[in-house]
């Protein structure tokens, strides 16, 4: 969890805001931070910390109190928002407003996992059952008068007095102020300080991966090529890179995707922005794909603990290939047999002494036979590309970190199968 203390809120937020959301910005971001200014003014604790979100479309923000409401506006938008609501990318913080010094809104932001806090928050939320109503001075020289929510879901707004604000009140307050002080102290022990600049220039990276990341799956979806002259993949970029992105920002994006001869395009007839792919480097790509998922079935087969171990994954349950950490593996080998790199040199070598590690070499196991069959194939695939690295070429032999951990393979997998253990855990792994 990222903390940042002490900072002009507009600012920063103006800067968050421009890396993700595209539309609506200045009017949404004028609202926020109203609504901060608002609570800098007021006296109660509970009502300092706001819950804020960016998004492609627009900009979300709630009172962290409400959020643990159910069937506030702050509860249901931040539920909308952790549930995957549109797919799209989304930012998160919780925002601690301190005050107002030389005419700047000051305070601190907490970076939040949002499915997570979302999760947290259906679990532990609490029922409301009146509204207390903050009169103006013209009230009572600025009482505060409760009814219940059936009474003010009747009289709002016509029959209801002048009013500073409102809020929604639990039947338990002293079970909403622990919630909510449990919160700040879990950001407070947890956070890590960190640098305005430094996040804002992440975040900028961050979105050149992640649409790149969205690029490629609406690559993965289509089976055949479809452009109008049937020799292109063709896909719609995202809107909001197509209305936000200028062209330095598109070379960068070109420049993430595993392609030679990608460009983008402009169909006649049509305004939206695609991105497009030759048909037979998309063929190739795939097929080195396919290459790279086998590779790693055979690595997990050899010596499953010590592979898995390599890689972080820690629920030795579920497949490999369902697992972040193996996918990321599975992209760099990917990309290293369809460049031809000296990589895709080291994995053919490894294919090859797995073949060779057989116990008995005339009927070899079905483990070696399959890397047989892969190497084969491997080899087939880079002579194809031409890119096979020469024997004498420095550093042929070489093994990546990966396969020098499973040189020993039969070993490892004895060990392994003798006395399971768990991957260890990451240090930087939290429960919310």
């Amino acid at each position: 969890m990222l903390q940042i203390e002490n900072i002009d809120l507009q600012k920063a937020l103006d800067d968050i805001a421009r890396n993700n959301t595209a539309w609506h910005l200045e009017n949404d971001l004028g609202i926020s931070i109203g609504q901060m200014k608002r609570t800098a003014q007021m006296d109660d604790p509970t009502e300092k910390t706001l819950i804020w979100i960016s998004y492609p479309a627009g900009i979300d923000c709630y009172s962290e109190r409400d959020v643990f409401l159910k069937d506030t506006r702050g509860f249901n938008g931040v539920q909308y928002h952790a549930n995957g609501a549109n797919h799209e990318r989304k930012l998160a913080y919780a925002v601690e407003v301190t005050g107002v010094q030389e005419g700047k809104l000051m305070g601190s932001l907490f970076e939040i996992d949002l499915q997570a806090y979302g999760a947290f928050v259906r679990e532990n939320a609490l029922s409301y059952q009146t509204m207390r109503l903050f009169l103006t001075d013209a009230y009572d020289h600025g009482a505060q008068t409760v009814m219940s929510k059936q009474e003010f879901d009747r009289a709002y707004p016509q029959e209801l007095p002048e009013m500073k604000y409102w809020r929604h009140e639990p039947a338990d307050t002293h079970a909403l102020e622990e919630l909510l002080n449990r919160q700040y102290v879990v950001r407070s022990l947890e956070a890590e300080p960190g640098d305005l600049w430094l996040h804002t220039s992440n975040l900028y990276d961050e979105r050149l991966s992640y649409y790149s990341e969205k690029i490629m799956e609406s690559f993965g979806k289509l089976s055949e090529a479809n452009s109008p002259d049937q020799q292109h993949f063709s896909v719609e970029l995202p809107s909001f890179v197509a209305n936000t992105f200028h062209a330095e920002q598109l070379t960068r994006l070109l420049d993430a995707l595993p392609f030679d001869s990608t460009a983008f395009s402009i169909r006649k007839g049509q305004r939206e922005l695609h991105a497009e792919v030759p048909r037979g480097e998309m063929l190739l790509l795939r097929e080195a794909e396919t290459l790279a998922k086998e590779y790693h079935v055979i690595l997990e087969a050899f010596a499953p603990w010590e592979y898995r171990a390599e890689l972080e994954i820690e629920d030795t349950a579920n497949p490999v290939f369902d697992t972040k950490a193996a996918k990321q593996a599975i992209a760099e080998d990917t990309h290293h047999i369809s460049a031809g790199s000296k990589e895709a040199g080291y994995i053919l070598a490894h294919l090859q002494e797995l073949v060779q590690s057989s116990p008995d070499a005339q009927e070899p196991s079905a483990l070696g036979l399959q890397a047989d069959r892969l190497h084969r194939r491997l080899a087939d695939y880079l002579a194809k590309q031409r890119k096979l690295p020469e024997k004498n070429e420095p550093g042929a032999s070489k093994k990546p970190s990966i396969l020098a951990r499973l040189q020993e393979g039969k070993k490892v997998a004895a060990q392994g199968q003798d006395s399971p253990k768990t991957a260890p855990k990451r240090d930087n792994e939290r429960e919310v």
